[in-house]
Formats: C-alpha cells, structure tokens, sequence
C-alpha cells in the first residue's frame, strides 16, 4: 500500500498524472482493505486530478479526503484537507469557498495549538499573510515555496499600482522555480511577466516569455492562457490572422478543460473570468469577414451550463447513499422555507428575535450554504458522472430548423463592440458596431427606469409623488422621457437591422448581458408602436438551446394552465389586479384550460400539477435576486408546505412539459 502511495506520487511529480492516479488508487483500494483511513491517498489524488486540470474530481477527492480526515481525528490531516478543498475551490474560481476552508484551517490549528510552522506558512500564503510565509520558507531554503510567495506578492504588488515591484517580485520567483526545476512555476512567472509586458507595449520582451512559458508548459491550464497572451501580441502588432490562431487555440484548451465537468455550476464558474478569450477572437473574425465562425464561437460561449443540462436526461439531485448529506440538505430546505415565510408575512423574527436584517443576513447565508450543499450530493451521485458535454447547433442544420415567417437576432456585447447576427432560413447576415458594453447597458437602465417612473408615457407624475406635499406641479409639463428612451433603443439595437426582419412575424431574440434585462416587446418604433404591435417577440439563452426547444417530444397533456395573483396582495408585493382580466380574456380563447386565481394560485399546485399542462401561463410578480440568481423567484400564494417563491432551481426540478 505505501510503496504504491509513494510511487504515484513519484509519477506526479514526474509530470506523469495517468500513470500516478493508477497507482494511487491501487494504494487507496489496499488501504480500504486493511481498514485504514484513506485520507492521503484521497488528497494524492485530488493533487494528480489538478494536474491535468480535471478540477470537478479534484474536489470530489478532496472532499473525500476531508471527510477520512474527520472519521481520524488526527488534527494535521484535517488541517492539510481543508487546505486542500479550499485550492480546489480557487482553481473552480470560487474564491469565496475558499477562503471559508482557509479559514477553517487557521481556526482549527489555532484551537489545537498547533505549533507547525509548516502548516501555518502553507496556510498563510492561500490566505495572504506573505510576510510571514516568506520570512519561514527563506529560513529553512525552501525554493519552491519561496518562489510561490513571490508569485503571490507579485500579483499583489502589481494589483496595488507597483508595477516595478511586480516585475522584481516575479524575477526573484523565476530564479527560484528554475534552480528547483519546477517547471509550472517557470510558466506562471513567465505568463505574469509577459502580462506586464503586453501592458506595457514592450511586445518583444511579452513574446520572449510566452515562449519560455510554452516550452515548459505542460498542463492545459496555463496552455489557453499562453495562446491567449500570444493573441494579444499579434493583435497588438496587427497580425489578426496569428492572432486569430493563437485565440481559437486558446479557446480549444478551455473548451477541452470545460468538458470535463459535470456540474453546471461548475461549468458556469470557470469560464465566468475567460469570456474575454471568445470576445477578441469573435470581434476580429466580424472584422475579417467570417461571420458564421464568429456566430459559432458565440454559441460555444454562451448559455452552455443550461444546453448541457437540457441536452442530458434529468437527474435527481437528491439521489445519493450518503444520509447524512440529505439530512442537511432536509433541515437547510425547512429553514430556507421557514425563513422566507417571516420576510413574506411580515413578522420578522417575531418566533426567533431576529430583526429584519438578521433574518435576511441568515436567509442568504443558508441559501449559500444550501448551494454548496447540492453541489456536493451532485458529486456523489454516480448518475452525474454520465453527463456529456453538448456541442451547439451547426448553423445550417439551425436555418433548417426555422419556419419562413421565423427570424433570429442574437446579439454579443462585448466590451468596446456589439455584434448582432440576423438569421432566417434563406440567410445570415451580420452587424458589428463600434460601441461599450457599458454604453448598452446604461441604455438599457435607462429605458428600464423610465418606465419604472413614469404610470403614464405621457405624464411623468406618478400617484406617490402627486401625494408628497413636497410635490409642486409644473404647468404644461409633459414629459416624454420613457417613449424617448424605448424609441433610442430601438434605433440603437433594431433599427440598423430593420430590413433584414421586416417581412417576418416571429422574432426569436437571443439577447447578452444587459440585453437580458430589455423587454424589447416594449421598444417603440419610429412610427410610434411599440414594437410588439409588428412581431411575435420570444426569447431564448442561445440559438443551440432554442434548437432544443424547436425538437423537444411532447407528450400529451391537458391544454392549458392559467394563473393570476389578481387582487391578491402578498407582504411587500401589492395586488396586480390587471393580471386577473389577462386571465380571463385567455380563457375566452381556449376551451381545454384550467384557472387559478388569488389564493387557489399556489407555488404548491404548480409543482404538483403542472406536468399535466402543454401551455403555461403565469401572470404575477417576478423578484430577480442579481447576488444569488438561483433564488430569483415567480411570486405565487403561500402554503403550509411552501413559501410561494418559486425559485429557478426549484424550476429546474420540475417536470415540465
């Protein structure tokens, strides 16, 4: 058992993750038949896992290795497991996570009085104490840690302004990972270096150190960034087509590295901080004329966490041996649901003595904690482990999805440009225009507040303000503040691609960033209309998931489920009584439909019965939670069982139809 330990890691540090994950499996396998606690096979394993950039089983073995830790009782161990979930965590991006295992590494050393230096100069690099790191691994000529610290004290120097200590910072770094021939610590010096390098327009020296950084480079990870720093240089030294090469390989590793995941969250967290990859190399395939492949690598951005999940069957999250899990998982929904009760009804903290703002602090931390939670149960569900990677839709096999009366405009805002494609079954064409992501989404706020102002387009008094007694009127005031911003942005976004859709009545629009925020039924045209009075507007995340939705089996159902808050007014949301009559003219238009109005309207009737329905339509409030977007809720009447928020990961778990 401990000669095949020692081996693989003699293979890992060989650069051999393969042959070292196969030995210490096969040292993990002996130890369980021995009895032994598993705990550093686990970690070993988790290490090896990271090396090939596999970061989802990374964590499920650092998990593993943290729960061995426990059932040992030996305070070194689950001090290091904790360190190790929390790298995990940092490598998925999750820096919140992380610090959480940081810290529980500090308290737990600190509470047994541990006196290992080792250990708290590990833990003082992960949680920013460099000085004192540095101070120990100088004394006793650690290189490789020395090296590491300097890494880090480089990227704070140079966060902070000090580029001159940055660079020194790295150098110093790069002399030690050379003297210990560590080559990932020459790559990340070298990728830092030549970063600085490109900023500072000093192109040959960034280029000298990307190579250096390619030829000792061995993982993917630092590989898509290497090509990702080559494209800079070419597009900076006006060399588009190496730059294009150099970003589409980049996009390659990332995509071969995203793979590899199982879990959506997951998925969605680490190509979160890479999305600037996809946005230089579509702007310069517009601008070279390859529309389609800059539409490809659009969708291949875009939404895929949710094409995957639809694209595979649905998994139970729930289903996993571990009790105890589910016990947590059980207790936290009860509490969720119990703590959303008191802010919905008012009575905050009236059974606990919680004010308003403790309860709402307790809500968003159990739901962080809950979170956290499902992902791993997820982990331990072996049915997650058949999860595949959907690849999006060819563009041709699209158009020949799409009806002659049905256009797509799918928009891409990167920073200094926007791009639009107009696609129909005949055609695609394409636009790209010179202006700011942020410059778009100030338009969209803009058109938003207006009509959040303003009760009536023509007078930009609402019934508040006319009952303030601050409130002076102003004679022949009449503002027209909303219709002018929903008329500018639709000369903004519709307007240069008005020919391309004006024969057609259904537009599918695939908007991006702010645009997710845009109600583009309500832009109002040059003539006066809104834009809803032309065309069938409907929306979807990416023209892939639409492709979905257009070859999507349906079983048969009933016809039709309509539901209206009405003059039901819920804690902090008034009634919507205009919801009621849109109800009601539906139901003068089909036969097979079924009506819930008020307190009948319940989140609990849905999840019981709306897998019966073929259409369904809900007319009430929508609540967006930008911090927590999963806890984003429709507003329904509460029940014993449920809260009447239901949230997007409680759709996810419904059995639509």
């Amino acid at each position: 058992m401990e000669a095949k330990r020692l081996l693989g890691q003699i293979y890992l540090n060989s650069g051999k993750a393969n042959e070292g994950i196969d030995m210490l499996e096969g040292s993990k396998d002996l130890a369980k038949e021995l009895n032994l606690n598993t705990s550093s096979q686990e970690q070993a394993i988790g290490n090896a896992y990271t090396a090939i950039a596999d970061y989802e089983n990374a964590l499920r073995h650092k998990l593993a290795a943290l729960d061995e830790a426990k059932k040992s009782g030996i305070i070194p161990q689950i001090i290091w497991a904790n360190i190790g979930v929390g790298d995990t965590y940092y490598d998925l991006g999750d820096n919140e996570l992380s610090l959480k295992y940081y810290e529980n590494a500090r308290k737990i050393q600190s509470e047994n009085q541990m006196e290992s230096k080792a250990l708290q100069a590990s833990n003082n690099i992960r949680i920013g104490n460099l000085g004192l790191a540095g101070q120990y691994y100088s004394s006793i000529d650690a290189d490789v840690a020395t090296g590491l610290v300097l890494l880090r004290l480089g990227e704070v120097n140079y966060n902070a302004g000090a580029t001159e200590k940055s660079i020194s910072n790295y150098k110093q770094a790069l002399i030690y990972f050379e003297k210990s021939g560590v080559n990932e610590g020459i790559v990340k010096a070298n990728l830092r270096l030549g970063n600085i390098y490109i900023n500072n327009r000093n192109y040959i020296l960034a280029k000298t150190c990307m190579q250096k950084s390619l030829n000792h480079s061995t993982g993917d990870e630092t590989q898509w960034e290497i090509w990702y720093q080559f494209g800079r240089i070419f597009e900076a030294i006006q060399q588009p087509d190496s730059a294009i090469q150099s970003y589409k390989k980049a996009v390659a590793k990332i995509e071969e590295i995203r793979s590899r995941f199982t879990i959506e969250e997951y998925k969605s967290k680490y190509i979160n901080d890479k999305i600037e990859v996809y946005n230089r190399l579509i702007q310069l395939l517009l601008q070279s004329g390859a529309r389609d492949d800059a539409f490809l690598y659009a969708e291949r951005a875009r939404a895929r966490a949710f094409l995957d999940m639809i694209g595979n069957k649905r998994i139970s999250v729930k289903h996993t041996a571990d009790e105890e899990l589910l016990a947590r998982e059980q207790n936290l929904r009860l509490q969720i649901n119990s703590l959303s009760k008191m802010i919905q009804s008012n009575q905050i903290g009236n059974s606990r003595g919680m004010s308003e703002e403790e309860v709402e602090q307790e809500l968003v931390r159990s739901r962080k904690e809950y979170t956290s939670l499902l992902n791993q149960i997820k982990l331990k569900n072996p049915e997650y482990a058949s999860m595949i990677s959907i690849e999006p839709i060819p563009l041709k096999s699209l158009q020949n999805m799409l009806d002659e009366k049905t256009a797509i405009l799918s928009y891409w805002l990167g920073n200094t440009f926007m791009a639009v494609w107009i696609i129909t079954r005949e055609n695609m064409n394409s636009k790209l225009f010179a202006t700011s992501s942020n410059e778009i989404e100030k338009f969209v706020s803009d058109a938003r507040n207006s009509v959040r102002r303003f009760s009536d387009f023509g007078n930009d008094t609402t019934e508040k303000e006319t009952s303030s007694p601050d409130f002076k009127p102003v004679a022949g005031q009449d503002n027209q503040n909303a219709k002018v911003q929903l008329n500018t942005i639709y000369n903004k976004l519709i307007q240069p691609v008005e020919t391309y859709i004006a024969a057609y009545p259904n537009i599918c629009i695939i908007p991006h960033r702010s645009l997710h925020f845009l109600p583009f039924q309500a832009l109002i045209m040059p003539n006066g209309n809104f834009m809803v009075e032309k065309h069938n507007l409907f929306y979807a995340p990416s023209a892939s998931v639409y492709s979905f939705c257009l070859e999507k089996e349906h079983h048969p159902a009933k016809r039709f489920l309509a539901m209206a808050i009405g003059d039901l007014g819920l804690g902090d949301f008034t009634d919507l009584p205009g919801t009621k009559v849109e109800v009601e003219e539906i139901q003068q238009v089909y036969n097979d439909i079924t009506v819930k109005f008020e307190h009948e309207s319940t989140e609990t009737f849905v999840k019981n019965n709306v897998s019966l329905y073929k259409y369904i339509h809900f007319a009430t409030h929508g609540m967006l939670d930008e911090q927590q977007p999963l806890y984003s809720f429709l507003l329904f009447a509460p029940t014993q069982t449920d809260d009447g928020f239901l949230t997007v990961n409680e759709i996810f778990g419904l059995n639509l139809n």
